[in-house]
């Protein structure tokens, strides 16, 4: 499985493949103000439960850190995710 990131003008998309096949993905939103949003989140249902939301949660809170990023989320399921733990405090709005 391999963690990949497309970014294209204000908007980016990390996605996750699997024998050239795209099996979960995160579309982003970059806002002025290094501002992040994370506008939705997807996994295949052939993939559902296996963790993948969360690995594209981790790296969306990885791509904000390292480019010193504030992620604001719409999407339920990372924001569910975000309100279960607090390691994710020093990137969120």
């Amino acid at each position: 499985m391999k963690l990949k990131f497309d970014k294209y003008n204000d908007q980016g998309t990390l996605f996750l493949e699997e024998n050239g096949e795209q099996i979960a993905y995160m579309n982003l939103i970059f806002r002025p103000n290094n501002k992040m949003v994370i506008d939705e989140t997807q996994v295949m249902p052939d993939y559902e439960g296996q963790g993948l939301g969360k690995l594209l949660v981790n790296a969306a809170a990885d791509l904000a850190r390292k480019n010193n990023l504030r992620i604001f989320s719409v999407c339920p399921y990372a924001k569910s995710v975000f309100k279960k733990t607090d390691e994710y405090d020093d990137v969120l709005v």
